[in-house]
């Protein structure tokens, strides 16, 4: 049965960051706190605000050592801009909100409200865009697309642990599909899985 909408995560499943994630915990070493406080850091920003250079600053500021905060932000914002990249199978997002036989797309991504929707500017995507924060999933905006299109909807994410918070909210089998998109090696994964798995978005967008 066809979707009447396609919902995509965006981080790692319609784009990526061409340079290493490394690189920041690198400059903020630098800045002389250890590795291990600046790793943990930067996990906690990613889980509870969405990560940001703006949301990094602010939580190295709160640390320690004294630091230029606005030089560092500058610079990771930098590096970020310059590094983000579309994957080859997303490019048609630029000139479509709809897949060939008109089904809509839509984004839904988990992270800082403002630094998803300045991706999503760079990225010169034409789909609409829900942004979430990370603690709250991404059920009230696929509610939202089901009262708007009704269902099936299918979601796309690369991670299994967004896919089972939707799975497990009562919404599948009937009102949504969920599908894992694997970028690059395949995880192991149980047999039992109830995702659906794809390599590349192309076969969606000819629904």
């Amino acid at each position: 049965m066809k979707p009447t909408c396609i919902s995509l995560d965006l981080d790692n499943t319609i784009s990526y960051f061409k340079r290493r994630g490394s690189v920041i915990l690198d400059a903020a070493v630098k800045l002389g706190i250890p590795r291990n406080t600046v790793t943990t850091t930067y996990q906690s920003v990613r889980e509870i605000q969405g990560f940001s250079p703006k949301n990094f600053r602010s939580a190295l500021e709160r640390l320690g050592p004294p630091f230029d905060g606005r030089l560092f932000e500058k610079q990771i914002t930098e590096f970020l801009e310059s590094s983000l990249a579309l994957y080859a199978d997303s490019r048609t997002l630029r000139r479509t909100n709809a897949t060939r036989s008109n089904i809509p797309i839509v984004i839904v991504t988990a992270g800082d409200t403002q630094f998803q929707k300045r991706k999503k500017e760079l990225l010169e995507l034409r789909v609409p865009c829900f942004v979430v924060q990370p603690h709250e999933g991404k059920i009230a905006p696929l509610q939202k697309l089901l009262a708007r299109y009704g269902a099936p909807i299918w979601h796309v994410d690369d991670r299994v642990e967004e896919l089972d918070k939707i799975y497990t909210s009562g919404l599948v089998p009937k009102k949504i599909e969920t599908i894992q998109i694997v970028r690059g090696m395949m995880p192991r994964v149980s047999k039992n899985s109830p995702h659906r798995r794809i390599r590349t978005l192309a076969s969606l967008f000819h629904e």
